[in-house]
């Protein structure tokens, strides 16, 4: 039988054919920008690469990913979005960085020119982000910066008079979790207050206060994991709530004034 040899030019060509047709199908599949892994503490993540320059597009039809990996009991905030077509979507997952995963879970944020704000989101890692291109237009593109941040407690503190003044967006990550999170509530006003907290794992509460500096008048959870407790104190109130994996997602804080007749504490379950 004859034997088939190749110069080493033809050699050359060959290899150069191949990588280029592996190539096309490896950005044809996922985009230009797959599973690109951003470890600093802070950074841009940007499409196309060189956003904000005069001509600069990305591609239709395409899907890029990016991932941004760190301790798990990181919290990472994505301060600016910023697209330029109605038409194609930026989703961002929480605690996973794996690409089968993210397409069988519904992404943490979905964001469109219509929500894309200056907002915080508080995340945890890893997380992957996944921009998908219509096939009708080429736009600028989107700029998106983020910081990874050592602190896992957020603050949220109530001081405008109110009726009923419900805090029910906080939520943690995915119940697969294995995080810790701890949460704080300052309803920062003096006077009774009608206080109600459901679905939490483990709750301390401090009235006459705005720092925990004393022993908490409060220290459980609800019994049943679909529980709520009520409380009648003296404000200012402290409210801190530790989120494990071991319940579920949602919790909810909520209170009013009371003008009622109060001696002492009282929880009503």
């Amino acid at each position: 039988p004859k034997k088939f040899l190749c110069s080493n030019q033809q050699m050359d060509l060959l290899q150069l054919l191949l990588t280029a047709f592996l190539g096309s199908l490896l950005a044809f599949e996922t985009g230009s920008a797959v599973a690109v892994s951003v470890p600093a503490d802070t950074g841009t993540i940007q499409c196309p690469e060189n956003f904000g320059q005069p001509g600069a597009v990305y591609e239709n039809s395409k899907v890029y990913n990016w991932t941004i990996r760190g301790p798990k009991a990181v919290a990472i905030r994505f301060h600016f979005a910023e697209l330029e077509t109605p038409y194609d979507r930026l989703e961002i997952f929480e605690g996973t960085d794996d690409l089968e995963v993210s397409y069988r879970r519904n992404p943490k944020f979905r964001i469109n020119p219509n929500n894309a704000t200056s907002q915080a989101l508080v995340l945890i890692a890893p997380v992957l982000i996944r921009f998908k291109t219509d096939s009708s237009v080429a736009k600028r593109g989107f700029n998106l910066t983020y910081t990874l941040e050592e602190s896992l407690v957020r603050f949220r503190t109530f001081t405008e008079p109110s009726d009923d003044a419900i805090c029910s967006e906080l939520e943690v990550s995915d119940r697969d979790s294995n995080v810790s999170i701890e949460y704080r509530w300052l309803i920062d006003r003096p006077g009774r207050i009608d206080l109600k907290l459901s679905f939490s794992d483990l709750a301390r509460i401090y009235q006459m206060t705005t720092t925990p500096d004393k022993e908490p008048v409060f220290t459980n959870g609800p019994k049943e994991r679909e529980g709520t407790s009520r409380f009648r104190l003296f404000g200012p109130v402290l409210v801190l709530v530790k989120k494990t994996q071991t319940r579920g997602r949602v919790f909810r804080l909520s209170y009013r004034s009371s003008d009622g007749d109060l001696e002492m504490p009282t929880e009503i379950i």
